[in-house]
């Protein structure tokens, strides 16, 4: 899902396979090519995070009829101080990789 200023803006998911627009001004603004290029995105990262699952999954020794999720998040926040970079990579709500800088 893609949030800004914590709303969730659009939402892909394995089943639809399909960015989907969740506000209506995201769907009145963005311009048809921008739904089918994000679709495309989300579809190639999607085959990534399978790929890495089940690398993460077999060097964790984890049990193939668990459910296992993988969840990757960056973005940005503005701050007075100026803007903080996020990056973390979580599995099954464990954290392996999380990085954050302000630029």
């Amino acid at each position: 899902m893609g949030l800004l200023d914590d709303r969730e803006i659009d939402y892909y998911n394995s089943k639809e396979q399909k960015k989907i627009p969740r506000q209506h001004w995201m769907k009145e603004k963005m311009q048809e090519d921008y739904w089918e290029k994000g679709t495309q995105s989300r579809k190639s990262k999607e085959q990534w995070f399978n790929v890495n699952v089940d690398i993460l999954m077999k060097r964790m020794r984890h049990n193939e009829s668990d459910v296992h999720v993988l969840q990757w998040r960056h973005g940005c926040e503005i701050e007075k101080e100026g803007i903080v970079a996020m990056l973390k990579y979580t599995l099954t709500f464990n954290c392996f990789f999380s990085r954050a800088r302000e630029c």
